[in-house]
């Protein structure tokens, strides 16, 4: 049997509710957007689906 090629390396992102955000797969990592994407993740305190800023209930 061909010996099969290394994988990229990887890197999961959760959430703070535990959901998957976002995966990388490359070689190089881009340190970069990694930082920046966690940056904006830390924005949304309730999950994915819920930002920090809570709007007004309708009347």
């Amino acid at each position: 049997m061909a010996d099969l090629p290394e994988p990229p390396p990887t890197i999961l992102q959760f959430n703070r509710r535990g959901h998957k955000a976002m995966s990388y797969g490359a070689t190089p990592l881009d340190g970069a957007r990694i930082a920046r994407d966690i940056a904006a993740l830390d924005t949304f305190t309730q999950g994915l689906d819920r930002s920090s800023s809570v709007a007004a209930p309708l009347q």
